[in-house]
């Protein structure tokens, strides 16, 4: 009996419980992937990617599209190449791509014990539930490799940048190499990726590199260490100039693609100029407070937490503000950079909201851990297990009601696609087929996204799609079943 103890207390332990977790969180999301048919630009995309019969052709279609229409190279290029295979092994791909997220999130937060299971749940609900456009961004084929692996590029960019400099943020196995040649190759790769995450989404990217020159040129706001004029480590200046330099080149290509003004020429506003850039600072403003409303309370309250905690040390104060008010500065900065772009949707802000669910997250775990080292109270931890028992219970309930939605979405749209595919087979010019049933319209899906479902008008847009997808000259959509089949 005791050796059975001590067997389920092996088992138990926090290292294997994370693991759980994050394999339960992998699952999670992977259901919901596969649960997600093809949407709107997918079959855009997916319609230029069957006529490539290699990779060139792939390489090819990007150039086009750089010169034509946008510069997000970097994510269009991983769309491409995911359209060209099974939607099943994007399902999978794209899980372990948001999983990355998480943990990279999680890498960011201080003062957190190994295997910190309190802080990953905090994190991996916080993308559930306060990830900008969750369904566009992390579900959506199209949406995700524009958001969620964009996003989770700058974030790996961020990590490595940040191991490489402050000696206080690296564990053992991201020490910085001493052979000259090795020191070249680890520069080569962090320009690299530096240059991957500067091309990847527009103000995102451009948070990537007010990071860089952040942690290049004022290191002492990275050093949890009080003493001023702290400085990176010996060593690592030609790695962050090699990597702040490629998110600078990667971000300028981006920038100065010919498709951005040829796309921008197409977007009509209602005012131009001055009165135009009020016009969006007001816009912007309103989207930040319809979608982080309550991220950035959470994130006032910590920072409130924190001055009461550290009483009249200011010189304390300020060592643990610092590094969460970083993240806040990126957030505000990638937010109100889209003012410069014309018709910016939501989902643009999902990096932007990555960073405040970062700063957020660091703020809860300083509060809390100083409460448990310093005070004698339980007001921080009841306040932040109290939070996380609400995102939690509130995801049980949205996840079992939306995912029964998403499978009856998916039930509808598969039986749409083998109509489709057999009417294609056999030649046929004219096809009717039945909308996707509206009342199963829920958070976590995008069919019904920005008149993304097919109507009764064969020359609609998305019709258009469908039909050079599919090779049929016309696809018109009928009004669904009045009682669908639960």
């Amino acid at each position: 009996m005791d050796s059975l103890k001590k067997d389920r207390a092996g088992l138990l332990t926090g290292r294997n419980i994370f693991i759980l977790i994050a394999a339960a969180g992998f699952v999670a999301v992977l259901v919901f992937n596969l649960l997600t048919p093809m949407i709107s630009d997918d079959y855009a995309y997916g319609y230029r990617v069957r006529q490539a019969v290699s990779f060139a052709d792939l390489l090819r279609q990007e150039y086009e599209q750089y010169q034509t229409w946008t510069g997000r190279s970097v994510a269009h290029l991983i769309l491409r190449i995911f359209l060209s295979g099974s939607r099943q092994v994007f399902a999978v791909c794209n899980s372990l791509v948001f999983t990355l997220l998480s943990f990279l999130i999680y890498r960011r937060v201080r003062n957190r014990r190994k295997y910190d299971i309190f802080v990953y749940l905090l994190v991996l609900s916080g993308l559930w539930v306060f990830g900008v456009e969750f369904a566009q961004t992390c579900l959506w084929e199209t949406g995700s490799c524009n958001y969620l692996w964009t996003t989770a590029i700058i974030m790996l960019f961020i990590d490595r940048m940040e191991a490489a400099g402050i000696p206080e943020r690296i564990s053992a196995g991201d020490a910085l190499p001493k052979k000259k040649i090795t020191a070249v190759f680890a520069a080569a790769g962090m320009f690299l990726l530096g240059t991957a995450a500067g091309w990847c989404n527009e103000n995102t990217s451009g948070g990537a590199l007010l990071f860089a020159l952040l942690i290049l040129f004022v290191p002492t706001l990275f050093s949890p260490d009080k003493a001023a004029g702290k400085t990176v480590r010996p060593g690592s200046l030609p790695v962050l100039a090699a990597g702040t330099a490629g998110c600078a080149f990667g971000l300028f290509m981006m920038v100065r693609a010919p498709g951005n003004y040829l796309r921008s020429s197409y977007i009509e506003e209602n005012y131009s100029g001055l009165v135009g850039m009020v016009a969006r600072f007001s816009k912007v403003t309103q989207i930040i407070g319809e979608k982080f409303y309550i991220l950035i309370l959470v994130f006032v309250i910590t920072c409130i937490i924190t001055a009461l905690q550290s009483g009249k040390n200011k010189a304390e104060l300020c060592a643990r503000l610092k590094y969460r008010s970083i993240f806040a500065f990126l957030f505000l900065m990638t937010s109100y950079a889209l003012i410069l772009a014309a018709g910016a949707q939501a989902r643009a802000y999902f990096g932007a909201g990555v960073f405040l669910i970062t700063a957020c997250v660091e703020g809860i775990q300083d509060c809390v851990r100083y409460e448990q080292e310093h005070a004698d109270g339980i007001f921080a931890r009841t306040l932040a297990f109290g939070a996380l028992a609400a995102m939690m219970i509130f995801m049980f309930f949205t996840y079992i009601d939306c995912g029964s939605d998403l499978a009856r979405i998916w039930r509808d749209a598969s039986e749409r696609v083998s109509i489709l595919e057999q009417a294609r087979a056999e030649g046929a010019e004219y096809v009717e087929v039945r909308q996707l049933h509206p009342q199963f319209d829920n958070r976590y899906t995008a069919a019904f996204t920005g008149g993304s479902e097919l109507q009764d008008d064969p020359g609609y847009w998305i019709n258009v799609e469908y039909e050079s997808y599919y090779g049929i000259a016309e696809i018109s959509a009928l009004a669904p079943d009045e009682d669908p089949e639960p």
